[in-house]
């Protein structure tokens, strides 16, 4: 499953296992830095990985990860597999005005 994120998307991380979505050979540096159930941004636009094919990538607004290594000195980022987005829920005030309604029937 892959998801659309774009800069300024609210995400909730959905995994913090540290052994998943790992490219062989890396390591992180500072741990893995994200914690389940907490809400992020996306700071960079999603976008493939080279070495690892069909996983998009994400860099978040709140964690600047160092490099990954002294050879990919580009900064670390996320699998964007840890994260589902933030269901921002309307606010349905139909149960109030309809209350307002039979009770002015009512009167």
């Amino acid at each position: 499953m892959t998801w659309s994120f774009k800069p300024g998307d609210k995400v909730v991380c959905v995994d913090d296992d540290e052994d998943s979505y790992v490219l062989p050979g890396h390591v992180y540096r500072r741990g893995l830095e994200l914690k389940r159930g907490e809400v992020y941004t996306i700071r960079d636009g999603c976008f493939q990985h080279p070495n690892y094919p069909g996983n998009t990538i994400v860099r978040l607004v709140e964690i600047k990860r160092e490099p990954m290594s002294e050879v990919f000195r580009d900064e670390g980022a996320f699998c964007a597999l840890r994260f589902r987005p933030v269901q921002t829920k309307k606010a349905d005030i139909s149960i109030f005005t309809d209350m307002l309604t039979s009770s002015k029937v009512d009167s």
